[in-house]
């Protein structure tokens, strides 16, 4: 019935509800990503285009994609109460009991909280639709960012790049976004060191495995 009301939607409105929610989506993530400490560089959301902007939220897309897709077809199938129930109930506790595992709750709250917020959109009325769409489009991209520059910068598997004119051999120079046709570098040592750098200016990146 959800993806049924999608399709009988006109053309030129879904096209241009889609483009802004996109667009929506990404600046949120980005805004998650580059406000919080160490980085706190929120000053570089300003250099990303429409095009890094939806790249940035195909991820997030994805899943409530993915998710809508599985709580449309248990919801009206035969049993569709009972199985909405279920789904709704295990996709939920299951990133919240990782979380709890893991002992980082943070880390699986977007996905927790984006399932509820789809189960909630399904019936709820205009008032709770429009909160749920908040949700969906800005808290949860933002909470993503922040977990995936936790990520990023925890885990070092940003790739180390090389510099042509690099005088201080110490820093250590990583890889940490694309911006339009140049790359935006973060020094690891020190992560509230940005520098924006044109491709040209690499002489090597070594991916970190």
């Amino acid at each position: 019935m959800i993806l049924e009301k999608i399709k009988e939607a006109p053309l030129s409105e879904l096209i241009a509800s889609l483009s802004a929610l996109i667009l929506i989506i990404g600046l949120s993530y980005k805004v998650g990503y580059y406000h919080p400490k160490p980085l706190s560089s929120l000053w570089v959301v300003s250099f990303f285009n429409p095009l890094d902007l939806a790249f940035a939220a195909l991820k997030i897309l994805f899943i409530y994609i993915f998710g809508l897709l599985i709580i449309d077809k248990s919801m009206f199938g035969e049993s569709g109460i009972r199985n909405i129930l279920v789904t709704g109930i295990g996709v939920t506790l299951l990133p919240v009991a990782i979380g709890i595992y893991s002992g980082d709750f943070l880390t699986v709250l977007p996905v927790a909280l984006g399932m509820i917020s789809v189960l909630i959109l399904i019936k709820a009325e205009k008032i709770a639709r429009i909160i749920c769409i908040a949700v969906l489009a800005i808290i949860i991209p933002l909470l993503q960012g922040l977990v995936d520059v936790k990520s990023d910068l925890k885990s070092n598997k940003l790739p180390k790049v090389y510099l042509a004119n690099n005088d201080n051999y110490a820093d250590d120079w990583r890889m940490l976004d694309k911006l339009n046709d140049r790359l935006l570098l973060i020094n690891i040592k020190n992560p509230e060191q940005l520098k924006i750098v044109e491709i040209s200016e690499i002489t090597k990146i070594e991916l970190n495995k």
